[in-house]
Order: C-alpha cells, then structure tokens, then sequence
C-alpha cells in the first residue's frame, strides 16, 4: 500500500511540473488556436504568443471595450436598432451583425413563415379565435397575443364599461328607444343595435307582414271580428286588441249608455214618436217649407247667393276682387306670376326678386347677374324660385322621393346640374336601388354577412341582403327579433344560408325545442328515458320529454314539491322524492312494490282487513294515504311478524345482571386488598 501512495504521489509531482514547464517558443505565436477556446456567441480565438485571447467576429464589437484581449469577454452586433426599423403592428428589430430584420413580438406569430429573418413581415396573434370563446349574446371574441378578450358586435356597445377587455362582459343595443321613434297607433320602438324598428304592441299585428322589423308598419286587432259575436238586434263587432266590444249600428243608440265598450248591449232606433222626425234630424228643418238657420247661409232672397259667397263675385260675370290676383286684363298673367314667363310660351330664366352680389345670396349654383337697373339670380337647370332655392326634381309631385325620415335629404347637385338624394350622416351613401342610405361595401372584401354579396349599384358598392336578412352589411336577421331563442341558457338565434330561414341553435350538445322555446337533451323513444310520467315526444327534428304538470327539467326528473323541500324522503329508507301517477302528486316513493310509511319513515308493504292480515296482534291502521300495521312493542317487520331485540328487558333479567356486575366488582375489590395486605406483611 505504502507503495501505491508513493507511486501516486510520483504522479502528482510530475503532472505539476509539466504544467509549470516554460515553452522554448514564448517569444513567437507558438499557441494554435482549435476552436474550442472562444466558444461565447459570435466570438473568435486569437493566439497571442504561447496564449490567446477572445475577440468579436466581423460585424460584431464588444460589449465592453476594457475587456480587449482578454479570454472573458461578450459580443453584439454592430447595428443599433432605433426602433424606427420594424415599424408594422406588433413588430421588433432584430440586430444582426452589421443589419437587422424584423420579428414579431411576444405571443404573436408571423403570418407567412417563409418570410422569416427578412424586414417584410407582418405578424398576427397566437391566439385563433374559434368561435367557442365569447358566446354571449351579440358578442365576439378578440384576440390578444397569446390570449383573447370579448368585446361586443358592431352596433351594440357594453353594459358596464369597467370590463371592457376582458371575457365576462354583456352587450346591449347602442341605440336607445326615446319614445319618439315609433309614434302610429299602438305601435313601440324595438332598439336594434345602433338602429331600431317599429313593432306592434301586445294584442295587436302587423297589417302587412312583408314590412316586418322595418320602421313604416301599421297595426291593428289582433282579434277577427267575424260576424257571431254580437248577434243582437242592431248591433255591429268591434276589436279592440285581442277581444273585442258590441256598438250599435249607424242610426241606432244605446239603450243603457253605462254598458258602453261592453259585450253586453241593446240597441234602440234615434225616432222617439212615430210620424215625427227625430230630434236628430231637426237640424234639417223648423218649419215647413223654410230651410233652418243652419243652412241659410246659402241663400238669404231666392236666386241670390248668400253673403257668405259674396267673395265669389260682387256683380254678374265679374270675379270677385278676391281672385283678380288672377288676372288684372283679359289676356294677361298678374304681376304675381310674371316671374314664370316673359314671352309667351316661354319660360323665364330669372325670378323676380332682386339679389345682392356682395353677399352672393343666390343657391344651388345660380349667379347674381345684371339685368337693366337690377340683378337678378340665373337659375341653373332644375331651380327655381326666388333664389333658386327650389328644385324641380325634389317636389313632391315629381321624379325623387327621398325618405326624410331615414336621414335622406334631396340637394342639388351643381357639377352634374341635377337633384339627388344625399345622406345626412357623412359615412353612409344613397342607394338608389333600395332607395335608402347604407354604408357601403367592397366588392371582393367578403365584409358582407349571412351570405349577402357586395353589389355595385351606381359609383359604390352595397351589400345585397339575402331573405330574410336586412341591417347595412346584412347582420341583423329579421326574425331572429321576434324567435327569442336567446331568452333560454345556451341558445342563439342563427341563419340558414340554404333555407334562408332563421333558426334557434343551442351549445353544449343541446337541441333546440320549439314547443318549450328552450335548449333541451333529447330523448330516446324507444327507451323512453323521461321521468315522472313524461312521455319522449317528438318534435320537428328531434325528441323530448313533455313533462306532466308541477315537473321540468331536461328528463323532467325535476319535481316542485321535491324541490322546495314540500315533501321530504328519509334518505335511509330508500325512497325518492317523486310524482304519483294515480293521483299526480309528489310523495316519496319505494321499489317492488313497497310504500312509504311516514311515521316510522321507511318503506313497507301495505295491509288491509281480509288478507295480508297483521300478526302478533298487531292492527292494520291507515297512515297517511297507505294503510300499514301498527307493530306492538317488542315486534317488526311488514306484518310485525319478527321479535324486535330492541324490546324491554324482564325485571329478572335486570335483578340477575345487576347481581353479576356487583359480584364482580366485590372481588375485584378483594383480590386488591388481599394483595396488598400480603406485600405488607412480606416487606416485614
């Protein structure tokens, strides 16, 4: 052993002194330098004498400049990125050596990958929305980085702007109904996004369905009078929203005016006495063969108009002085009219008021232009009036009907010299086709929904809606407003492209029921799965449970009283909380048969007075709706057919259980003190 330590100790010496050894060729580059020396990031060996050192490639410089030609050292491009580099949505410079090129930022992704390490790149989130995300009512989700948050559909805006841009928001309609918007007969604004519609209100339709969810709709009665509900003499149907009130006809009174709006009327005529005009038409006449007051304002002596009508003419042939704004001579327009023409057949291309150059108060294009002593404004083609404020094309009585309403108006247009509708709101455009302003599309861009395409009509492009869908990109889906599938968790109104229809769609594996209007699981037929006496009914598509009275739920497993607690079920028993079928109401009910006894809260067979008679003297009593037997004490069972061992106890029992106990503990007792008497006497 002792030589093992030697030798390796030998060793040691020898490895020292070869490290410790003097190179003969200090004085030259005599180091080569294999690749392994310098291995930080773009960094190089140098050999420096028998030694080295680390520098920076080409295009690279040190970090530290104090650090030149040492073996520790760090490297970084020459570039300087001044973030005026990359300067698209969510991009970054990247230095590299003496360039850059452009990367995206964290949780963003490149959009073309093969541009990768180039400066023309363009960069998405990570996150890909899938539709999943937000699926709250009018809402959509909006990718984040590596995350998303939910905002709501164009039109609609938040209900609670503190979570704007995050998941749990609710959306709500940006127009808000005044009350002024929808003011015919028993008509109510509906808001609708940043828009609204007129609807009717509760008891009354619309008179013509096909203007539906738009904002020109008239109402009336729901209720069809037809002719069998007031069948009494004299007597005429009238609706009045969803039921209707007897009237009386033309010519006839009530005979009980407090009945009025009733079902329950009589009729009788106005004539009181018979051979006598009623007071109602003694207007007609006073006395016989002279017209009354009333109406003699139409004559006052016979063959002569009254004064009344005097402004109609003064003398025979002549026109009363009222109308000789008509004519002053024969032949000859007023000095009211000569605007209209100065030589016959002729229109004038000026008005008759005069106009003022300085403040240039001529309209629609028309020049102050001098005419003998006074100017006159010159109408372009198309204008008329005074200061050519009028427009020929924009009256009523001729070609453009803008709908003012609609936030149309009709202007003149002086470059193509003609009248046009324009659109108040600067982002919305005439589509003349539709007659009505929309926000206009591009053909090709997709940005039209529910399948609409983007048509041009004129200088822009709108969005052609399919049936059944309307809004200025074709959004909104008229029925999806009256459907109310969002009023049940999970379901939305959504459109059928191929059937151009409307339809309720539901999450989560659910079906949409349209009996119950709600999302609901199906059921199987076959199996008929339902609870509580339902029966698997199918509807349209699909199949489900109609539960019966005081029930729901998807399977109807769900029962009124069982839930509000109303009847109780001991859980030890094995009974369950549901619907009896003979009398349809919720009790507890047992298995094989059994019934549940609500005094000792268990399930039992039932007994009666002729057969499955009590034994051990037992009585068959009734208990609640079941008849069952009362067990003396000392018994159990369905027919107190079994000893209890919970019975009482005899008093010899009690006496000989009460002796054996003392017994024992007597000597118990006595052994200790035996025990200890004999320690005591051995200790002396």
């Amino acid at each position: 052993m002792n030589k093992c330590v030697i030798s390796f100790l030998l060793i040691c010496v020898a490895y020292v002194a070869d490290s410790l050894s003097i190179d003969s060729t200090f004085n030259g580059d005599g180091y080569e330098c294999k690749g392994t020396e310098c291995i930080g990031e773009n960094q190089k060996c140098v050999p420096k004498g028998n030694d080295y050192y680390c520098d920076c490639n080409v295009n690279f410089k040190l970090v530290d400049e104090e650090k030149k030609g040492a073996k520790d050292v760090q490297c970084k491009d020459t570039f300087e990125c001044t973030c005026t580099e990359c300067i698209g949505e969510n991009q970054k410079c990247v230095p590299k050596g003496n360039d850059y090129y452009c990367d995206c930022n964290e949780n963003f992704k490149l959009v073309d990958d093969k541009k990768k390490g180039t400066k023309e790149i363009q960069c998405k989130d990570k996150f890909v929305c899938g539709g999943t995300e937000c699926t709250g009512e009018y809402q959509m989700c909006i990718p984040k980085g590596n995350d998303y948050f939910c905002d709501c559909n164009k039109d609609f805006k938040l209900v609670d702007e503190v979570k704007k841009g995050t998941k749990d928001i609710q959306c709500k309609d940006k127009y808000e109904c005044g009350g002024t918007e929808c003011t015919g007969e028993n008509q109510r604004c509906i808001p609708k996004g940043n828009d609204y519609f007129c609807d009717c209100q509760k008891d009354f339709k619309l008179v013509d369905e096909t203007l539906k969810g738009i904002k020109d709709i008239e109402c009336r009665d729901k209720y069809e009078c037809l002719g069998t509900e007031c069948t009494g003499e004299n007597q005429i149907c009238i609706p009045k929203g969803n039921d209707y009130f007897c009237d009386c006809q033309k010519d006839f009174k009530l005979v009980d005016e407090g009945k009025k709006g009733t079902k329950v009327i009589q009729c009788k005529d106005f004539d009181t006495t018979p051979g006598e005009l009623s007071t109602r038409f003694n207007y007609l006449t006073s006395t016989p063969g002279e017209l009354p007051t009333r109406f003699k304002y139409l004559t006052s002596t016979r063959g002569e108009l009254s004064t009344r009508f005097n402004y109609l003419t003064s003398t025979p042939g002549e026109l009363s002085t009222s109308l000789k704004y008509l004519t002053s001579t024969p032949g000859e327009l007023s000095t009211r009219f000569k605007y209209l023409t100065s030589t016959r057949g002729e229109f004038s291309t000026r008005s008759k008021s005069i106009c003022d150059e300085d403040r240039n108060d001529c309209v629609n294009g028309a020049e102050c232009l001098q005419l003998g002593n006074q100017r006159f404004c010159h109408c372009l083609k198309g204008t008329y009036g005074d200061k050519c404020q009028h427009m020929w094309d924009c009256d009523e009585r001729y070609n453009l009907k803008c709908n003012y309403k609609n936030g149309e108006i009709c202007a003149y247009n002086t470059t193509l010299e003609e009248s046009e509708c324009l659109c108040v709101e600067s982002e919305l455009q005439y589509d003349t086709e539709q007659g009505k302003c929309k926000k206009t599309c591009v053909v090709g861009n997709h940005d039209c929904e529910n399948g609409a395409i983007c048509k041009t009509v004129g200088n822009y492009g709108f969005c052609e809606c399919r049936l059944g869908t309307t809004g200025h990109k074709c959004e909104r889906v008229t029925d999806c407003d009256f459907m109310n599938c969002t009023n049940t968790t999970g379901g939305r109104c959504d459109y059928d492209r191929r059937l151009e229809i409307a339809k309720c769609v539901c999450d989560n594996g659910l079906k949409y029921d349209e009996y119950a209007y709600e999302c609901r699981e199906i059921c199987n037929p076959q199996k008929n799965d339902c609870q509580n006496g339902a029966m698997c009914e199918k509807e349209g598509n699909y199949s489900f449970c109609r539960c019966i009275p005081r029930s729901y739920g998807h399977k109807c497993e769900i029962v009124d009283d069982c839930e509000s607690q109303k009847v109780i079920c001991n859980e030890n028993s094995g009974a369950r909380c549901g619907i009896n079928m003979d009398f349809r109401g919720a009790e507890c009910l047992c298995d094989n048969g059994l019934k549940y006894d609500e005094e000792s809260l268990t399930c039992r067979e039932t007994c009666n007075f002729y057969k499955n008679k009590c034994e051990n003297g037992a009585h068959c009593n009734r208990i609640g709706a079941y008849l069952f037997c009362d067990c003396p004490p000392g018994y159990f069972g369905h027919r107190c057919e079994e000893v209890t061992d919970k019975g009482e106890y005899s008093p010899l029992l009690f006496i000989l259980l009460c002796i054996t106990s003392g017994f024992l503990l007597i000597s118990t007792i006595t052994l200790v003190i035996i025990f200890i008497k004999f320690r005591s006497r051995r200790n002396k």
